[in-house]
């Protein structure tokens, strides 16, 4: 004889309420048929809520599915690896991205400890790290190189925080690789800049976007004989005459403003404690995708040459004064003959006004041949010596000749030669 086959648990659940319902019947009283009636309207009743909540439990259950499945691909497909470590550092659980960072199947690193991503040098830092995360309810961070065993190196940032059970910590990681080599880089390219800044004679300075500088060359430190931190911010402005001060700020903050390049001249206190004038040029400075990122100056030491200027300015006064209210007539030709200037006595002399003069040629004023007048000319601008020529013939605007000594002799001014005639 075979033995009975086992009931499932739903069976064996329906047997016991039928049972319970025969129990039910046995101890009811007979009820009459006004109260069958009631109680069968009851049941139908009940039947359709029942029906009309089943219903709503299956539209629940696909909501319930469909959400289960987008958060299954926000989680799978994130940008960041999440892991589900254990106090040991064993993966409990990742995504897809966090096994595609490691170049490992998910299948293949559930059960792995996440000790042995980092290479030996950096499991202590590890170590210590995860014993912060599951000593604190605090998210802890660390950036950190992975050697993953099938996978390329990579530089992670990782941030976690335990469970609130405590047994568990989520773990995030972030590829940084990229931004750190970006960083370097960037760090490379300062200390080349600062070197070749600092091998110069030019004073240089940046300033950053809150229009405050940020650094100095050394040659602007050995020029002032203070420290970086001293110049930092405004404080460079304290070496600035003061009554330089509040002109060069204006011309800055304008500039700024504008994102234009600017130049101004102003005198910085010297180590030795004198001021000498500079000339600050400042250029706005920006990065590959042209974000602003403040100015650079470069800056150079222009006391001689404003002295040398301020010589020349003076001595460009003495000689106007000398030629303006000479005694004699005065002209200064240039090479071809052209009238550049007279002084009072000539436009008294000759009867015409300086821009009259400015217009004519010597040989105009010349009563003699012209060409008596061309070789004279030619003659005076080959020598650099005094020609005396004591007779010729000479016309006023009037039409008045007239006898005239001549003393002539080239000059340099301005860079040019010119032939300076006293009548």
């Amino acid at each position: 004889m075979k033995p009975a086959p086992e009931k499932s648990p739903a069976a064996i659940l329906r047997a016991k309420a039928e049972a319970q319902v025969k129990k039910t019947d046995a101890a009811r009283p007979p009820q009459s048929e006004v109260e069958v009636r009631q109680l069968q309207h009851e049941l139908e009743v009940h039947q359709i809520e029942l029906e009309m909540q089943n219903e709503g439990l299956r539209a629940a259950q696909v909501e319930t599915a469909l959400a289960l499945e987008q958060f299954t691909e926000l989680y799978d497909f994130a940008p960041a690896g999440y892991f589900t470590l254990t106090a040991d550092g064993t993966i409990r659980q990742l995504n897809l991205t966090g096994a595609q960072f490691l170049g490992a199947a998910r299948s293949h690193l559930i059960g792995a400890s996440f000790r042995l991503l980092v290479a030996e040098g950096d499991r202590k830092t590890f170590n210590h790290f995860l014993a912060q995360v599951f000593g604190s309810p605090e998210i802890q961070q660390l950036r950190l190189p992975l050697q993953p065993k099938n996978g390329a190196p990579l530089i992670a940032r990782l941030e976690a925080r335990r469970d609130a059970a405590g047994t568990r910590c989520r773990l995030v990681m972030i590829d940084v690789t990229a931004r750190v080599q970006a960083e370097e880089q960037l760090r490379e390219q300062e200390e080349r800049y600062h070197t070749l800044a600092d091998s110069g004679r030019a004073l240089i300075w940046t300033a950053g976007t809150d229009k405050k500088r940020n650094y100095f060359n050394q040659p602007w430190l050995k020029f002032t004989g203070r420290t970086q931190e001293q110049e930092l911010g405004d404080g460079w402005a304290e070496g600035v005459h003061p009554d330089d001060r509040a002109r060069c700020f204006k011309i800055f903050a304008e500039a700024f403003d504008r994102r234009e390049s600017f130049s101004m001249d102003y005198r910085l206190r010297h180590h030795t404690g004198e001021f000498r004038w500079i000339q600050d040029v400042g250029t706005p400075r920006h990065d590959r995708h042209g974000n602003f990122l403040g100015y650079i100056g470069h800056c150079i030491d222009i006391t001689e040459r404003r002295q040398a200027e301020f010589i020349l300015r003076e001595q460009e006064r003495q000689y106007r004064e000398l030629f303006e209210f000479a005694s004699d007539a005065l002209l200064l030709l240039d090479e071809s003959g052209r009238v550049l200037d007279a002084n009072q006595m000539a436009m008294q002399f000759y009867g015409y006004e300086r821009d009259e003069f400015l217009t004519k040629k010597n040989v105009d004023l010349s009563a003699e041949p012209e060409e008596t007048g061309r070789r004279t000319l030619e003659a005076v601008t080959k020598s650099d010596q005094v020609f005396f020529i004591p007779h010729r013939l000479h016309r006023r605007k009037n039409g008045t000749v007239f006898s005239v000594e001549i003393t002539c002799r080239t000059l340099i001014r301005n860079g040019r030669t010119v032939l300076l005639v006293a009548c």
